[in-house]
């Protein structure tokens, strides 16, 4: 449900936000083999640094640095939240 301010009360989803979204919105599928798009053959490799923090986007990473990957829609808004919390790398 996306979430937008009753501007009435402010306190619950106004129901204007939501209606929409329900009404024609698309189950989401698995697309079956043969209509997927292919994987790479070979990794995409980033060529400059982290543009926020400055640190390397592939190992060789310090010493004691544990890795952990999430997958999250938006990316940016997602990021930035893993910024604020100390230790946290790139």
């Amino acid at each position: 449900m996306t979430w937008v301010p009753n501007p009435t009360t402010g306190n619950e989803p106004h129901s204007r936000s939501v209606l929409p979204i329900m009404l024609f919105k698309k189950k989401t599928t698995v697309p079956a083999p043969d209509t997927a798009v292919s994987g790479r053959s070979e990794a995409i490799v980033p060529t400059s640094p982290h543009f926020v923090n400055g640190n390397p986007l592939t190992p060789p990473f310090p010493v004691g640095i544990e890795v952990s990957y999430f997958g999250m829609g938006c990316f940016w808004g997602a990021e930035r939240e893993f910024w604020r919390i100390p230790g946290v790398y790139t």
